[in-house]
């Protein structure tokens, strides 16, 4: 019979920005988004966000349970942060 296990990760959660630009900047210089791209606003990122979905993904087969313990905010970041993690059926609770 298959064992069945929970996995608690403690870590961060960032929404994380990409703007598409061209080249890198040196260092000083700013540069703009060239018209007609898009920019990805708070994307789910952060070493304990991306680890507790990707254990969630391997333990979809009903072989677990995962658990994400970290610090929230208050804004529009952490309402995409937390829905990620619950999108994956890990539990923020």
């Amino acid at each position: 019979a298959a064992s069945t296990g929970r996995i608690l990760v403690v870590g961060s959660a960032n929404a994380d920005t990409f703007l598409p630009v061209k080249r890198l900047p040196v260092e000083g210089e700013n540069l703009t988004v060239p018209p007609g791209r898009t920019v990805e606003i708070d994307v789910p990122g952060g070493k304990g966000c991306n680890q507790a979905i990707a254990a969630a993904k391997l333990l979809r087969q009903g072989a677990g349970s995962v658990a994400f313990l970290g610090q929230f905010g208050n804004d529009g970041a952490a309402t995409i942060l937390r829905s990620a993690l619950t999108d994956a059926d890990v539990d923020v609770a």
